[in-house]
């Protein structure tokens, strides 16, 4: 039996090993390299966006004030118009007063 064959193909998978190393190695840091650079641009993302969503809070904040404001002057003006047909509408149902009961007049 002849020892060489087994020593040759020891040598070749040794060197097939040592060449396969480096490629993996720099494989590996090119898609920590890639993973690097999305993630920094999901963060400025979500960064942005969230900035955004604050800017927008705000406004649907004033918004939400500048209705209740006008609400409430609507509401003030209802109820003002409402007490002016109140009593209007009491003036109304009640009968004019009769010359004898008026107090200006004076009866000739």
């Amino acid at each position: 039996m002849i020892p060489y064959p087994f020593v040759f193909f020891n040598l070749t998978l040794a060197i097939l090993v040592a060449l396969q190393g480096p490629l993996i190695m720099m494989s590996q840091n090119r898609q920590a390299l890639k993973d690097r650079t999305r993630s920094e641009t999901d963060y400025r993302i979500n960064l942005k966006n969230e900035v955004n969503i604050e800017m927008l809070l705000q406004e649907v904040k004033r918004v939400g004030t500048r209705l209740s404001q006008r609400l409430d002057g609507i509401e003030k003006n209802l109820r003002a118009s409402e007490g002016e047909k109140f009593l209007e509408a009491d003036r109304r149902s009640q009968p004019p007063p009769s010359p004898s009961t008026h107090p200006n007049h004076h009866e000739d």
